[in-house]
């Protein structure tokens, strides 16, 4: 799905399946399209909102959604926003055991050049248990 026009995102939204409380449901594969508009042309989310009538926390929670690459999953389906909060929250719980493991290597690299041997389990923190 790509939008050209912000008449293309306003016809799409009056396809979308509604649901008991009369909401849109928006599909991820319509969410990254009006991200990606956003990023592709000279218009701010504000403006695209009052020419839409899209909710602007919604597309700014989806850009963060899009930053966090959690519409690049393959075969991704909609889910409740309850699984979304949680994957989320996985993110960015691996994304900080991440840093936590590059930070050990780069500081095991450091001892190895200084010949010093170190065992990553062994660093926690600011305290290095040298061997």
């Amino acid at each position: 799905m790509k939008f050209n026009t912000t008449t293309d995102i306003t016809e799409a939204i009056e396809l979308l399946p509604v649901n008991k409380g009369g909401s849109n449901q928006y599909t991820i594969l319509f969410k990254k399209a009006v991200i990606e508009y956003l990023e592709l042309n000279s218009i701010t989310a504000i403006d695209l909102c009052s020419l839409t009538k899209l909710n602007i926390s919604s597309v700014y929670k989806w850009k963060e959604q899009y930053m966090n690459g959690l519409y690049e999953l393959d075969a991704v389906v909609a889910v409740s926003p309850r699984a979304k909060s949680s994957n989320h929250l996985i993110l960015q719980k691996l994304k900080g055991e991440l840093r936590t493991l590059t930070t050990k290597l780069e500081l095991v690299d450091q001892c190895e050049k200084m010949g010093i041997t170190v065992n990553i389990d062994s660093i926690q923190g600011a305290n290095i248990n040298l061997n």
